[in-house]
């Protein structure tokens, strides 16, 4: 599991940057928490956002496979 600390501007762009961010951690990793926004402190312009993640479990397929999903098609 990884831990992963995300600060970003929190502003209208800063927003849609975190969103694509997300986006891209999600394509790649299982997210098993996600904390709410935290605000900076004394007026900074910066909030964190937490994330626990884990690698997505990727099968890879191997020439058996493709051979044994032909062989198995109702073609």
């Amino acid at each position: 599991m990884l831990k992963l600390r995300i600060t970003f501007v929190d502003n209208e762009s800063g927003n849609k940057e975190l969103q694509k961010a997300l986006s891209k951690i999600n394509n790649d990793f299982e997210i098993i928490n996600k904390t709410d926004i935290y605000k900076g402190r004394n007026g900074s312009k910066y909030s964190n956002i937490y994330l626990d993640v884990e690698n997505k479990n990727t099968k890879k397929i191997t020439k058996k496979d493709i051979k044994d999903l032909i062989k198995n098609a109702d073609l």
